[in-house]
C-alpha cells in the first residue's frame, strides 16, 4: 500500500502528462496534468473515460485524439513503442499555444503480455521558443554578414565608374583646348562636375555608414565627439546633393545653437533621410516646404524638423521607426536609422503628424552642462 501511495505521488508531481489506457483504450488512471490537458479538473475524472468521450470536452485536441488512438492500438497490437513524436501545436482556450513531444509505450502485466498503453506528453514550449530564437539569431547574423558584403560591392561598383570620370576630367582640362571666351564656362562645368563627385562620394560614405550601422546594431561610440548642431545643420545643407530649386524649400532658423556628443558622419546621414523624406513627400503632395529649428528646455536641447507636405495617417504613425514596419516608401529602413542613432546619443525621435498637413520630427539631445554654445 505505501508502495502504491509513493508511486502515485511521484507521478502526481511529474512535470509531464501521463495516463494508462487498457487494450480497448479506455483511461484505467493518469496523473493531473493529463486530465486538465483535455478540460477535465483531476486524475480521477480520467477512470472509464475513451479518447471519444474527451473529445466532447476538449475541442482543442480533437485533432490529435485520432493520431493518439491510432498510436495507442499500434503498440498494443506490437508490443513496440513510439517514441518522441512531435505534435502539431495545441491552441489551449486561454490562448497558449503548446508545443508537445508525445510517446506511447506498452502496459505490461507480471507476465511481461501487453494489457494497455501509457501514454506520455512533455510540453516542449520552451524549447521551441528558445529553438526559433536561435534560429532567428542565424539568420540576423548571416544577414549582417551579407549587407557587409553587399556594402563593400556596392561602394567599389560605384567608386569605380566616379574614379574614371574624375581622370578623364583632369584629363580634358590638361588638353588647354578652349578658347578665352568658353574657357571660364568650361572651367565652371569642370568645377560642377567635381562638385557632383564629392556629392556621389559622400553618399557612398553614408550608405556604407547606415548598412554597417544598421547589420551591428549600434553606432561605433569611439568616434563620437562634442559638435555643434547648428554647424552641423549648415553642412548637411551644403553638401546634400540638391535639385534644381530643392534647396530653397528649406529654412533653418539659426537660434541659440547647443552642442551634442555625437559622430558627425552619422548626423549628417540622419538629417540626409529626413530631408530626402520630406521633399519626396512635397513631390508627391504638389506643395509644401521645409522648416529645421532649434530648441531648449531645462533639460534637452531639440532640433525640430517639420514639412507641409502630405503628413501621415494615424494607422502608420505608430509604425515608421520600424525597421521593416512602415508601408510609407522611403521611411522604414532610414527612420530606423535616425532612432537607433539618436538613442545612441542618449536622445529620442518622436514624430507628430497631421495627414495631409504636416509631419514634425523632435530630434531631443540630452544637455551637456558646460557645454552649451
Amino acid at each position: 500500500m505505501a508502495m502504491k501511495m509513493n508511486l502515485e505521488n511521484i507521478i502526481s508531481r511529474l512535470p509531464v502528462n501521463i495516463h494508462w489506457m487498457d487494450k480497448n483504450c479506455v483511461y484505467l488512471g493518469g496523473n493531473d496534468n493529463a486530465a486538465k490537458l483535455v478540460g477535465l479538473n483531476s486524475k480521477e475524472e480520467l477512470v472509464g473515460k475513451t479518447y471519444e468521450d474527451v473529445e466532447k470536452t476538449a475541442e482543442w485536441v480533437s485533432e490529435h485524439l485520432a493520431s493518439w488512438k491510432q498510436a495507442s492500438l499500434e503498440v498494443i497490437a506490437t508490443g513496440q513503442p513510439k517514441l518522441n513524436v512531435e505534435e502539431n501545436p495545441i491552441l489551449l482556450p486561454d490562448g497558449k499555444k503548446v508545443f508537445l513531444l508525445t510517446s506511447h509505450v506498452p502496459l505490461l502485466d507480471e507476465k511481461k503480455n501487453t494489457v494497455g498503453v501509457i501514454g506520455i506528453s512533455t510540453d516542449i514550449s520552451d524549447h521551441k521558443k528558445i529553438e526559433k530564437l536561435q534560429t532567428e539569431k542565424e539568420v540576423a547574423e548571416r544577414t549582417a554578414k551579407f549587407m557587409q558584403r553587399l556594402a563593400g560591392s556596392i561602394a567599389h561598383e560605384i567608386r569605380t565608374p566616379l574614379a574614371i570620370i574624375g581622370i578623364n576630367v583632369d584629363l580634358l582640362e590638361r588638353t588647354q583646348c578652349f578658347t578665352d571666351k568658353c574657357k571660364e564656362e568650361v572651367e565652371k562645368y569642370f568645377k560642377a562636375i567635381r562638385h557632383a563627385i564629392k556629392l556621389a562620394s559622400r553618399i557612398i560614405d553614408n550608405i556604407l555608414t547606415m548598412i554597417r550601422t544598421l547589420s551591428s546594431g549600434e553606432p561605433i561610440k569611439n568616434n563620437f565627439h562634442h559638435l555643434s548642431m547648428a554647424e552641423s545643420v549648415v553642412d548637411v545643407l551644403e553638401i546634400y546633393p540638391f535639385l534644381n530649386h530643392e534647396k530653397a524649400l528649406i529654412h533653418f532658423v539659426k537660434s541659440k545653437d547647443f552642442t551634442y556628443y555625437g559622430n558627425k558622419i552619422l548626423t549628417q546621414h540622419m538629417l540626409f533621410n529626413l530631408i530626402k523624406n520630406a521633399l519626396l513627400s512635397i513631390k508627391e503632395a504638389g506643395k509644401g516646404e521645409i522648416k529645421i529649428k532649434l530648441e531648449h528646455s531645462k533639460t534637452t536641447n531639440s532640433l525640430i524638423f517639420t514639412d507641409t507636405a502630405l503628413g501621415i495617417s494615424e494607422k502608420e504613425l505608430p509604425y515608421i521607426f520600424d525597421q521593416f514596419g512602415a508601408k510609407k516608401a522611403g521611411t522604414g529602413l532610414g527612420l530606423a536609422f535616425c532612432k537607433m542613432v539618436i538613442h545612441s546619443y542618449g536622445g529620442d525621435i518622436t514624430c507628430a503628424s497631421k495627414l495631409g498637413k504636416y509631419a514634425e520630427f523632435t530630434l531631443t539631445f540630452p544637455k551637456r552642462s558646460g557645454l552649451e554654445l
